[in-house]
């Protein structure tokens, strides 16, 4: 193929890119219409030149010229609003409409640099439309998404047909201008870039010179890259050799360094005097070089030539070739490096007489016999001597090496081609029922439990993926919770595990060892933390996907929402395989991800899964991030399906902060000389945790304490990181101690004390109390939500403590989960549930907080209040009453009043555990208030948690087979 004359590309292999039309050669046109979407950031009309946008909209004439149905999506939006750089869009939607074409835009709301944004947009809105083919360019990598699902085999992406037009990456445009990264989203966008080209089916790269230099930065065309002009209507131009007169000289392009911008100035200044009495133009658009505009550069260098300077920035396409036109101008491109520059095309077409530089795309255009008339070596001396000899004896004109009309009839004979082989290939959508995988693949399903996540989502999650994903796949629960804390993990599984056909466990974060052997047993691991739910449609796409493409790994979205009824919320797109991502911190997969084992079981050692400077679990997210680095840097597969694979669960009362935010925040405790607050068992709970996260809790967390917008903690939650900040939070927060030695470093102004003071007062003030006895009154009548005693219906269900207890939690099944649970995995009428064995009741929870369970007692029906008793004919030494997920929020104690029935030879102690790490926050024995009433009380120290709370009664005696109860008169946390 011809490219750059005879001459070879040095230091670059020499790959033969064929010729569309060499490719279709001896094919005719026609073929059905096919519905095609054009995905740009350019076109002319919103956009007033640029050669993006020449190109598409020639690209947008021709089709639609062919009787091709044309969608044309916008790109170029900021804050929801499509550029324009003259009229309104309704404007030029209707003008384009005229020609049977639509113009769209994507619904972008943020900034005009979040490309990853703007192309999962591009991909939504492929998603919800039949299109046969989609032209993208590499430009801003608009297809990266969009050819991610094609690749992970969704539809309709599997049926369509991508194509890239390549017209100048950010990559190619850094290199020629000379210039530095000077944003970490650059790096991003040259990836993007990257991979639409290397994933698209058909790549049509207008010159062979751009799709070399490509390839000597490593990438990776596909097989099908050809090379084809533009399809532009106007170029039917007769050789002419004659010359005209020049007395203007018109830098024609836009105005940066790679179009040749210095090197048009260093000719002008060794032109000097010749150029006296003549006009010099600037016409292009603007561009700043190191902050500055580039006009600013030209005036300042213009200051000492002798003839008149002009420049003309905001000129459109037509309004540049109508004063090229103007006889006596010379359009003048000495570019130093180009694509297939539209320029050139124009003043072919428009008989306008130029010069310009070889080297490049445009050498391509021009024909042999007229190239010595018209281009010049890229240096100043040729470029100089060139236009010396203009002035003196006049310019010539050039037309095209190819036939214009037979380039047109390849365009249309390609896209007949394309309407005749379009097929269907083995693809799935998301919203169909694709086949399951095989019985025979071993699966199992790791949860990551770093004491995030309350007991009962945890419960409910592992019960729901139990449900959607059935028997055969195996569960393990990696958790970090000690002490009490995991054994009460334990007994909230336990039920959920005893179910006819699961295999499933509980491991601790000393048995990691446990856990490679669980992998190594299976063929495909998925991994999630245990605030995410695997979402049926991802289950099925990991497994197909692992099996066809032979990836190592498959990561999909994570999604949430933020109200239960909510629209799903994607807080950050995961990169893929996107080079570069992980460099720059961004998110390779999400947290819910899938592997092969055999791919990853070699690269996880025990020391992965755990924090060297804390000790605590790595979440899912991060462990994956490491593998998938591990996974690409050895040149294997890292696949990401992009689409909604996993929601995060928003739990009233959890906490977001992790713990190794406390030794950052003591280390800014320590700076401002303050003393950490330490709780027993060594749990700390520093007040100033908001050092390091403005936001120490969950706004829902704090919902249920600030209910109206003038409640002090609505005045800290946007604040930044200053002194008097953290001391208005400490306050809020309801610490007035370490507030006021906060504001007394900062400014000893009584009257901001006095404020500060106000603050905590008005916190403490608004803090609910927590009736825990509720808890028992809400079970007792069946109520999903824990309610008081006044409203409390009449008891009409069986006196059986674990009849109710399952009627509870059947209740607190709610609508919601049940839509998002796929209905192929939900085992027949709830037969999980109902077939649950109570030997080891506290597993079964209460969806809210303060969801009791028990192992001894049962609830007397009969009451007004909570009273409580053994159950008949159980013998025990011990017994416990348990509340988990219990909500505290700076709560300063915690009161259980009990009335006995008689006197016993019975201990009673109240404790509260941590969940998370299963460290007594406080502990409590009986003092005897006299006639039969014991009071168990504890200070709280103002934490802020998700805790269990425990009564626990032990008889002195060999058992307590002797009828016994006890009256709660009152169990609050205040």
């Amino acid at each position: 193929m011809s490219g750059m004359g005879d001459r070879p590309f040095e230091g670059v292999s020499m790959r033969p890119f064929r010729r569309l039309s060499d490719e279709l050669q001896g094919l005719q046109g026609g073929g059905r219409p096919l519905r095609i979407c054009l995905v740009t950031s350019e076109i002319l009309g919103p956009v007033r030149n640029g050669g993006i946008g020449t190109a598409t909209s020639g690209l947008v004439d021709h089709l639609s010229g062919d009787g091709h149905q044309v969608t044309v999506l916008f790109t170029s939006v900021e804050h929801g609003v499509p550029a324009c750089d003259e009229k309104d869009w309704p404007h030029w939607v209707s003008a384009l409409a005229r020609r049977n074409v639509e113009l769209a835009h994507i619904p972008h709301g943020g900034d005009y640099r979040m490309w990853r944004r703007k192309s999962w947009l591009v991909k939504e809105f492929l998603a919800e439309r039949e299109f046969d083919v989609v032209y993208f360019n590499e430009h801003h990598g608009s297809g990266y998404y969009a050819l991610a699902a094609k690749r992970a085999g969704l539809t309709p992406f599997a049926r369509q047909t991508h194509c890239v037009i390549t017209h100048g990456s950010i990559e190619w445009v850094i290199n020629t201008n000379d210039q530095g990264i000077n944003r970490p989203s650059d790096l991003e966008m040259i990836g993007l870039e990257r991979r639409s080209a290397e994933w698209a089916d058909v790549v049509l790269g207008p010159s062979e010179y751009l799709l070399r230099e490509y390839e000597s930065y490593g990438w990776r065309l596909p097989e099908r890259t050809y090379t084809q002009p533009y399809p532009f209507q106007d170029l039917g131009v007769e050789p002419d050799p004659s010359s005209a007169n020049i007395d203007e000289l018109v830098f024609f392009g836009r105005l940066e360094p790679r179009k040749g911008l210095w090197l048009f100035c260093e000719a002008l200044d060794h032109l000097g005097d010749r150029l006296r009495g003549h006009r010099v133009t600037f016409m292009g658009r603007m561009t700043e070089i190191g902050s500055i505009p580039s006009a600013a550069f030209i005036l300042e260098r213009s200051a000492r030539w002798p003839f008149q300077v002009r420049l003309l920035t905001r000129f459109g396409q037509a309004e540049a070739l109508d004063y090229l036109r103007r006889p006596g101008r010379l359009a003048v491109m000495p570019s130093l490096a180009d694509n297939s520059p539209c320029v050139v095309y124009e003043c072919m077409g428009n008989r306008i007489p130029f010069v310009t530089t070889s080297g490049s795309g445009a050498e391509e255009l021009i024909h042999p016999d007229c190239r010595d008339r018209v281009m010049v070596e890229p240096n100043v001396r040729a470029l100089s001597d060139r236009l010396r000899d203009i002035l003196d004896h006049g310019a010539g004109f050039a037309w095209p090496r190819f036939d214009a009309a037979e380039n047109l009839r390849t365009w249309s004979t390609w896209s007949g081609w394309l309407g005749s082989r379009i097929e269907e290939p083995d693809g799935f959508a998301l919203d169909e029922e694709p086949p399951l995988p095989p019985d025979e693949q071993r699966t199992l399903l790791v949860t990551i439990d770093a004491g995030l996540s309350t007991l009962g989502g945890l419960s409910e999650q592992v019960g729901l993926h139990l449900q959607r994903f059935g028997p055969s796949v195996r569960h393990v629960v990696l958790t970090s919770r000690l002490g009490p804390a995991r054994k009460l993990l334990d007994e909230t599984l336990s039920p959920v595990f005893s179910a006819d056909g699961v295999d499933g466990r509980t491991i601790g974060a000393d048995s990691i060892g446990s856990l490679l052997e669980a992998i190594g047993s299976c063929d495909v691991v998925f991994f999630t933390d245990a605030e995410h739910e695997v979402l049926p449609t991802f289950f099925v796409a990991a497994m197909v996907a692992l099996a066809r493409t032979g990836a190592a790994i498959v990561s999909c979205v994570s999604a949430e929402r933020r109200v239960p009824d909510g629209a799903l919320e994607i807080a950050e797109l995961p990169c893929g395989d996107l080079p570069a991502a992980g460099g720059l911190g961004l998110p390779i997969g999400s947290s819910v991800w899938a592997a092969r084992s055999e791919e990853i079981l070699g690269e996880l050692t025990p020391e992965m899964f755990h924090r060297s400077e804390t000790g605590e679990l790595i979440d899912a997210a991060p462990l994956g991030q490491a593998l998938m680095h591990r996974i690409m840097t050895s040149d294997r597969d890292v696949l990401l399906i992009p689409s909604v694979g996993a929601v995060r669960r928003r739990e009233v009362g959890a906490f977001r902060q992790r713990r190794h935010w406390y030794q950052g925040a003591q280390e800014a405790a320590e700076a401002l000389r303050l003393c950490p607050i330490v709780h027993p068992d060594g749990l700390a709970w520093l007040g100033l945790n908001a050092a390091q996260s403005t936001k120490a809790v969950e706004e829902e967390t704090l919902a249920g304490f600030a209910q109206d917008s003038g409640h002090p903690i609505n005045l800290v939650r946007q604040t930044g990181r200053s002194v008097a900040d953290l001391a208005m939070l400490s306050a809020a927060l309801s610490r007035p101690d370490q507030a006021i030695r906060l504001q007394a470093g900062w400014d000893s102004d009584l009257h901001a004390s006095a404020v500060l003071l106000d603050v905590a007062q008005r916190t403490a003030e608004a803090r609910r109390p927590v009736d825990l006895r509720a808890g028992l009154l809400a079970l007792r009548s069946g109520s999903s939500t824990p309610a008081s005693a006044m409203e409390m219906p009449p008891e009409t269900a069986s006196h059986d403590f674990r009849d109710r207890l399952i009627a509870a939690i059947a209740r607190q099944r709610s609508a919601d989960q049940r839509e998002r649970s796929d209905p192929r995995f939900l085992a027949a009428e709830d037969a999980t549930w109902r077939n649950l064995s109570m030997e080891s009741v506290g597993g079964f929870l209460t969806d809210g907080s303060q969801g009791p369970f028990s192992d001894i007692f049962q609830i007397d029906p009969a009451a007004d209040y909570g009273v409580v008793s053994l159950a008949a004919g159980r013998p025990a030494r011990s017994g416990r009453l348990t509340f988990i997920d219990v909500l505290l929020a700076g709560h300063e104690r915690i009161v259980a009043d009990l009335s006995l029935g008689r006197s016993l030879p019975v201990q009673t102690c109240l404790s509260v555990i941590d969940q998370a790490t299963g460290g007594t926050i406080a502990k409590a024995e009986a003092q005897d208030l006299g006639q039969g009433v014991l009071r168990l009380a504890a200070d709280l120290h103002g934490v802020f948690g998700v805790v269990a709370v425990s009564l626990v009664f032990e008889a002195r005696s060999d058992t307590l087979r002797l009828p016994f109860g006890f009256r709660l008169n009152r169990f609050l946390i205040d």
